[in-house]
């Protein structure tokens, strides 16, 4: 594989005002939650709490925000580019927001 292509990607299911997404890297999954919210939010996404991934992905051990980053960096891409994010990763989440 080539240093500069991506190993992993992320998979965005619809289903009306909420769905799921989908962590990929290699035959390893994260799956997380979201629901369209209102106010100044746009998305909630929740997913496994940081005090609970290493027990629970060891496979990503310490990686918590990497793989959250990457998950809030495409789903802004795929579907709300003029958003930006804050993460909490103490609960697991990740709110999209209108800047």
């Amino acid at each position: 594989m080539d240093s500069n292509e991506k190993n992993w990607k992320v998979n965005i299911e619809e289903h009306g005002r909420s769905g799921a997404i989908r962590y990929v890297e290699h035959q390893n999954e994260i799956s997380f939650d979201y629901e369209l919210s209102g106010g100044g939010s746009v998305v909630m996404v929740w997913g496994t709490e940081e005090p609970k991934w290493n027990e629970t992905y060891q496979w990503a051990v310490d990686r918590c925000r990497q793989i959250y980053e990457r998950v809030a960096e495409s789903a802004i891409l795929q579907k709300a580019p003029t958003c930006k994010y804050v993460l909490n990763l103490k609960t697991g989440t990740i709110d999209i927001y209108e800047p």
